[in-house]
């Protein structure tokens, strides 16, 4: 990264000129996320006996048609190692699921209705073609309750904490394509602390609420760069730091993802511009320094030095003056030490002055 000095606050001339307000300055994820949960209902008690099976069926098949509405789901028990195969199917999720075993292992359900645990079931809708599974336990009123693992009819995966049928507590979620998350939950949508990796380059660490990101965090992205700051509804809001790959920085305030309101932005080459942006671009009053310790103090617009401003070189020359589209255009003035001269340009072009100047040691950038 470049150096980025500070910049000067003495700027009583520049103040004079440009006004006294002028140095008041302040320093598309893809939502995977199943909609559609999986409408499973389960025995009030342990499986014990072939007579007991047949009922518990009857049962949970009975539940499935006053909530779901649909009459061709059958649900039989399966093995474990059937179970383990139906996850195994899909070599992103069985990867993930193995790499974050050891945090799935502490996931505790935190309710206190009585849990029981019952063998793998797979249910099966013989209109649709469509099969799901669940492993893991259940209340007493014979809903999903507590710990367990869940395949939807899309193959995605939730392995995790549950209440009253709805992911709540700590889980993760893993879609067919391996982008998954993993953390908080609260009915069934992501809240609180957790990451969320998409094509195992992306990464968010931070809070979500209302299945988004809300709250501090930090992203990284494929190429190297990294977002650290506020959310709002998936979007960069509020105050952050975004690092390029390069080693360029932003620091200030966000609106809709873009650089809006006041912030600093630093070049890898040692430039430094300090002020207002609008829609991601300089936008109003600024400060823009350069390597070879030349500044602007000015105004812009999308991008450009446009208006009034100051150009000050490394060796104390000044050109007071107005601009236009990155250009000094108008009226102005040339300062040499205590000397003033008037000044006439069009589009950067000198049509008047005074002054002795050479075009090339009096270079604007």
């Amino acid at each position: 990264m470049g150096n980025c000095n500070c910049l000067s606050k003495d700027r009583a001339d520049e103040a004079e000129y440009l006004g006294e307000d002028f140095q008041k300055f302040s320093n598309d994820e893809p939502e995977f996320i199943d909609q559609d949960r999986p409408i499973l209902r389960g025995p009030a008690k342990p499986i014990q006996s072939i007579e007991e099976i047949s009922k518990i069926k009857e049962k949970i098949h009975k539940k499935l048609i006053e909530t779901s509405k649909e009459t061709e789901i059958t649900i039989e028990e399966i093995s474990e190692d059937d179970f383990i195969s139906e996850l195994n199917k899909n070599q992103n999720i069985s990867r993930i699921l193995k790499n974050n075993e050891d945090e799935i292992n502490l996931f505790n359900y935190e309710g206190e209705e009585k849990i029981y645990k019952v063998p793998p079931l797979k249910f099966s809708n013989k209109k649709t073609n469509e099969t799901e599974f669940y492993k893991g336990t259940y209340d007493e009123n014979g809903n999903i309750c507590g710990k367990g693992i869940i395949i939807t009819k899309d193959n995605n995966v939730y392995s995790g904490t549950f209440d009253n049928n709805l992911f709540q507590g700590k889980g993760i979620f893993i879609n067919q394509n391996g982008d998954y998350y993993i953390g908080g939950w609260n009915k069934s949508e992501c809240d609180g602390e957790g990451q969320l990796i998409v094509n195992d380059f992306s990464r968010y660490e931070g809070e979500f609420k209302n299945n988004k990101k809300n709250g501090k965090g930090i992203e990284h992205y494929p190429d190297g760069s990294v977002y650290s700051g506020e959310f709002v509804n998936n979007e960069k809001n509020g105050r952050g730091k975004y690092i390029f790959s390069d080693g360029s920085y932003y620091n200030g305030e966000f609106k809709n993802s873009l650089y809006n309101g006041e912030g600093e932005y630093c070049w890898n080459d040692g430039r430094i511009y300090k002020g207002s942006f609008k829609d991601g671009l300089m936008n109003g009053k600024g400060v823009h320094k350069w390597k070879d310790e030349s500044v602007y103090s000015g105004f812009y617009v999308n991008g450009n030095k446009h208006g009034k401003g100051l150009y000050t070189w490394a060796n104390g020359k000044k050109l007071y003056g107005n601009w236009v589209n990155n250009e000094p255009h108008g009226n102005g003035y040339f300062m040499i030490g205590d000397e003033k001269f008037d000044i006439i340009f069009r589009f950067g072009k000198i049509i008047s002055s005074k002054a002795n100047l050479d075009s090339e040691n009096n270079r604007v950038h």
